[in-house]
């Protein structure tokens, strides 16, 4: 197969001339020390990373494959800065399935880089399969890539002179309509955006170092035990998402304010009407592999409230003893800690209610939520 063409912004044109061994020292210089690897994560199996040569021997960046426990082909790219800005990434993905001989790959790509959405859509083969749920939680597309025959991808690396001026004009018009469409789902409200509902088990969520799972045939148990109906514990809904406030500075500061003050930047979930929020953000940046239990009451203390507000607690009063000075001296916030407290993660309607993994090694101590 022939060179793959690109131009980057402040080089001449360069050619992906091959695969080469991984690099660490110089994928650390492109994303820092703590920048993310399927290599050595448990979750990640057969992982297999690369080097991007071009012709002159120069390092464009590098491009893996992994699998996890539900997808096949994940693939991880990373362009180096001087070469970003021209859809590369599609190219060094469409080199791997080539070279490794994959039926198909899965890969994501950030709404914001635009370039490498149009290069993806260009490829034959490649469909999306993300919904707009997916793509307002993780700000990603989500697309398959399956390998097509050798004529096609010719094709697709090298068009025709005569056509290829008014093809990328035309996909270039439907992939920023599509991302426009994509963007203005993001604007809805949150009453008004869809949730992920308590109907299918498990419901998960994965950012970073962490992954989050919740068993919701063993949440709809716990609601029941507290005293639902099952029509009552059906109205939960799960969504995930990231506290938007919520960033390294304001979590600094948040260090020097008393707990439930605190709280405001750090909290992992929330509850809103029939809707249990989690903040992946918070979760993967303060808590840590020895944080399951936090996590679990966590959970457990919202699920009470949950059953507390459709056992006839009024919105208006419970959020009153929701507030940060009076929030201690509820008797339902009191009964929500005390459940939460002596539940016995081992046995009883709460067992596999959530489960919480982290390849971190040592989170913040001192932002963790205390029940």
């Amino acid at each position: 197969m022939g060179s793959l063409e690109v131009s980057p912004h402040d080089q001449g044109p360069v050619k992906i001339q091959n695969l080469g061994d991984f690099d660490m020292q110089y994928f650390q210089e492109m994303e820092g020390q703590n920048g993310w690897l399927a290599l050595g994560q448990e979750n990640c199996v057969n992982q297999r990373y690369f080097t991007v040569y071009g012709s002159k021997g120069e390092k464009l960046g590098i491009v893996g494959v992994y699998d996890t426990a539900d997808e096949k082909n994940v693939t991880h790219t990373v362009v180096d800065q001087k070469y970003r800005g021209q859809g590369l990434a599609a190219k060094f993905k469409q080199r791997l399935i080539d070279e490794l001989n994959l039926p198909f790959i899965t890969l994501t790509i950030s709404l914001d880089n635009i370039a490498s959405i149009r290069a993806t859509e260009k490829l034959p083969g490649v469909r999306k399969v993300s919904d707009a749920e997916y793509e307002r939680d993780f700000h990603k597309v989500k697309y398959v890539y399956e390998r097509p025959e050798e004529k096609q991808i010719e094709s697709a690396v090298s068009p025709a002179p005569e056509t290829v001026s008014e093809q990328r004009i035309e996909e270039g018009r439907e992939a920023e309509k599509r991302i426009a469409e994509i963007r203005d789902q993001l604007k809805l409200d949150e009453e008004e955006r869809p949730t992920k509902t308590i109907a299918a088990s498990p419901v998960s969520a994965s950012e970073g170092k962490m992954q989050i799972s919740f068993d919701v045939d063993a949440v709809k148990g716990f609601l029941i035990e507290q005293g639902l109906s099952e029509e009552q514990a059906a109205d939960l809904k799960i969504e995930f998402g990231k506290l938007r406030w919520s960033n390294e500075a304001t979590r600094f500061f948040a260090s020097f304010l008393p707990d439930r003050f605190r709280e405001i930047f750090t909290r992992v979930e929330s509850l809103k009407g029939n809707t249990l929020k989690v903040f992946t953000n918070n979760l993967d940046a303060i808590y840590d592999k020895d944080s399951g239990d936090i996590v679990a009451r966590d959970t457990i203390h919202h699920l009470v409230h949950f059953a507390q507000r459709k056992k006839g607690v009024g919105g208006f009063k419970h959020f009153l003893t929701r507030l940060p000075i009076i929030h201690g001296l509820s008797k339902y916030e009191k009964e929500a800690r005390n459940i939460a407290r002596e539940a016995d993660l081992e046995n009883g309607p709460w067992v596999n209610l959530v489960q919480f993994s982290s390849q971190r090694e040592d989170g913040n101590n001192n932002l963790k939520i205390k029940i």
